[in-house]
């Protein structure tokens, strides 16, 4: 009797490491298989950050030159200004202060050109 309970025991014995062994292999690859999908997930997190650094750096370009163009159209405002500032002092030199539009040109009255009045 006590050879057999010794065999039982050792088969019982057998029978957990054969079932821990399979077990072992099935959790093996269940974590193998999360793995797996853990690495694809991170190469398309990756892809995606790569993605969006391109795009900042798209919408940094596209700022900077926005930047640039409003520093240009303010250029030319300053420009044009400067023309209506130019163009405001001859008339005030030319015409009198006291003279309201609209008037009445005479006929024989020559239209001086910018040119002629600048000279």
């Amino acid at each position: 009797m006590k050879f057999l309970s010794k065999i039982y025991i050792l088969f019982l014995l057998l029978s957990f490491s054969v079932l821990n062994a399979q077990d072992y292999q099935a959790r093996q690859k269940k974590l193998e298989a999360q793995k797996i999908s853990l690495k694809k997930e991170i190469i398309q997190i990756n892809s995606l950050i790569e993605d969006s650094r391109r795009r900042s750096k798209n919408l940094a370009n596209e700022l900077e030159d926005l930047q640039l163009k409003i520093s240009v159209r303010d250029k030319l405002i300053n420009i044009n200004n400067s023309q209506l500032n130019n163009l405001t002092s001859i008339i005030e030199n030319h015409f009198p202060e006291n003279l309201t539009f609209p008037m009445e040109i005479p006929a024989n009255y020559k239209i001086k050109t910018l040119d002629e009045i600048l000279k």
